[in-house]
């Protein structure tokens, strides 16, 4: 059976992750509802050139705020909580390490949804600031 410390530190890491994946999420629909917003100005027949720019300077705010909180996480609570749940947990590395097919732990979904994504939109806000 496992230590109190150890149920503590595998149900805080769960913990983390619903965190994260509701805050991706709550960010893949705000961007989404600017990128709806820009696409209908942009279809429009009249230009409303303050609105676009408007959407285009909110989205890449909102980009940069979700980028800025995703590697604070990254830093700040989810390195420091994986070296505890390594040192109570001696299942976790084999989860970690997944099968040999696996992908390479960058690319799995927490730095996809909090790293990646976010640097991809603002890409794509910064684009189409100046299309």
């Amino acid at each position: 059976m496992a230590a109190p410390d150890d149920a503590f530190y595998w149900d805080w890491y769960k913990h983390e992750e619903a965190l994260a994946t509701n805050r991706g999420s709550f960010f893949l629909v705000g961007q989404s509802m600017l990128f709806a917003g820009y696409a209908t100005l942009r279809a429009a027949d009249a230009t409303a050139t303050f609105a676009i720019v408007l959407f285009c300077l909110t989205g890449l705010l909102i980009g940069l705020t979700w980028l800025l909180v995703g590697v604070m996480h990254l830093i700040g609570t989810r390195q420091p909580l994986v070296r505890l749940l390594d040192q109570h947990e001696p299942r976790r590395a084999a989860i970690a390490g997944g099968p040999s097919w696996a992908w390479p732990s960058f690319l799995r979904s927490f730095h996809v949804m909090a790293i990646f994504l976010p640097v991809l939109i603002c890409a794509m806000w910064i684009l189409l600031f100046f299309a």
